[in-house]
Formats: structure tokens, sequence, C-alpha cells
């Protein structure tokens, strides 16, 4: 509740949000004790929940509540890296124009039919692919060099592996 200001508006904060669809009743009431009453049903005034996953270092999935949502990805500059509409199942897998290096920032952008948005800033984590060699020493040996810890799995032509380990860190 509030006082009309001499414009004849008035902003007024709510005590709870409202919800999609429901229905409130506005009373406006002049000093002679003169009421209107008028019954409002609400639209789609929520913001789309959206979950980011950085696929990697060129690749970016969202989720989102909304079906049809546009997602807009920016860069840390502002400018539009990648677009798409989140689809039936709830998401949108979108190849960015230009890849992300570890630690760069991109903003997320989800806008529903109502034009709600929600934005969510993202550091990007580790999305750099390691960098090996391999030193076939004998037949039942190879040594492998990698600039990243993480495991090390070797495969034969039809996918089977034949040998695994952990590289250390320490190349």
């Amino acid at each position: 509740s509030g006082q009309i200001n001499q414009t004849g508006s008035i902003d007024i904060t709510l005590t709870r949000p409202l919800q999609d669809n429901e229905t409130i009743i506005i009373t406006a009431t002049d000093n002679s004790g003169n009421k209107t009453t008028e019954s409002v049903t609400v639209g789609d005034v929520t913001d789309p929940q959206i979950e980011v996953n950085i696929i990697d270092n060129d690749t970016i999935q969202v989720s989102s509540d909304e079906i049809g949502s546009k997602v807009e990805i920016k860069d840390e500059s502002g400018q539009i890296i990648g677009e798409g509409i989140v689809d039936s199942n709830g998401q949108v897998t979108i190849d960015i124009d230009q890849v992300l290096n570890d630690g760069d920032t991109i903003i997320v952008n989800v806008t529903d039919s109502a034009g709600n948005n929600t934005t969510e800033e993202i550091v990007v984590g580790d999305v750099t692919a390691p960098i090996i060699s391999a030193d076939i020493k004998d037949a039942n040996t190879i040594e492998i060099t990698s600039n990243e810890v993480g495991t090390v799995e070797i495969t034969d032509a039809n996918g089977h592996v034949i040998g695994s380990g952990i590289a250390t860190g320490n190349n």
C-alpha cells in the first residue's frame, strides 16, 4: 500500500513476490472515501532458472525451465559470441565464436517470451586440453609426457584400452 503522488502514480514494493498467473486485487481510495477496485491477473513475472555447463573451450550448454527462451553468451567486453533458443527438452548447446581460455569470464543471458531475464557471469575453469607427447620405449612401454596432472589412457585402433596411468604434473 502507499500514497499516490501528485502526478497520479505510485510504485509499491510488495511484501512478497507475485506468482505467475495469480490474481491480485487493487483498491484505490480517494480523500473522500470513494473506492475503485480492479482485479488483475498477473502474467509471467518469474525470471528463468538456468544452469550453465561449459562443455569445452568453444561449446556451452545452457539448461532452463523456460522452453523457447533466447540465450545470449557474451565475452567480458559484452560482445555476443554465441546465441541459441532453449529447446523442448529445456536445453540448448551453443558453439561460440571464440575459443575460451582458462580464467576467461563469460556472461550468459536467458530471456523468456515475457521479457523476464536471468544473467549469470561465469569464470571459465580449466577448459584447455593437456599437451602430450609419447615416446615408445619398447613393445611394452610408452613414456607419456603431459603438461597437466590427469589420467592417461592408451587404446588400440579398435578403441580397446591397452594401458593407462596417471600424469603427476611434473611432465
